[in-house]
Formats: C-alpha cells, sequence, structure tokens
C-alpha cells in the first residue's frame, strides 16, 4: 500500500545515487590515489589522470561524453522500468 506512493522518490533517490556513485573523485585520490593497479580508481579519477597527469585533453573529454552518455542511458532506462504505472 504504501509502495506504490514511494514509487517516484525511490526512482529519484536510486537515480541521484548512481550519478554521484560515478563521480567520486576526492576520496580516491586523497586516499589511493587510483590504489595498486588502479584497482580503486573511478571513472572520474581516469578522466583526470589522462587529462592531467599525461596531457591528453581529448582523449580525456571523449571519456568524459561517454560517461555522460552511459549515465544517461541508465538513467532512462531506469525512469522507463520504475515509471508510475497508473
Amino acid at each position: 500500500m504504501i509502495l506504490p506512493h514511494l514509487r517516484p522518490v525511490i526512482s529519484m533517490v536510486v537515480t541521484l545515487q548512481l550519478i554521484s556513485t560515478l563521480r567520486i573523485f576526492s576520496q580516491v585520490y586523497v586516499m589511493t590515489n587510483g590504489g595498486p593497479a588502479s584497482s580503486s580508481s573511478s571513472p572520474i579519477h581516469y578522466i583526470y589522470t589522462i587529462a592531467i597527469v599525461q596531457n591528453l585533453f581529448g582523449y580525456a573529454s571523449a571519456i568524459a561524453i561517454l560517461l555522460f552518455i552511459l549515465i544517461l542511458a541508465v538513467t532512462l532506462v531506469q525512469r522507463f522500468v520504475l515509471k508510475e504505472r497508473v
């Protein structure tokens, strides 16, 4: 009875948590700087490493655009699956 009313809230929370999980940078950079053999690296840390450390800004921009498309696709699929049924 209560769960159908919480469906929009659950959808929004899951979407925002997915985006914030993929955007994690400072914890990885401060604690391990990518860890041994990039085991704790995140997509944003990888983009930072490619752009700033290796000085490949075009490649890093392409990866950032692909990350945006991935987040957009997952969000659209999630909205389609969790949309409110009338």
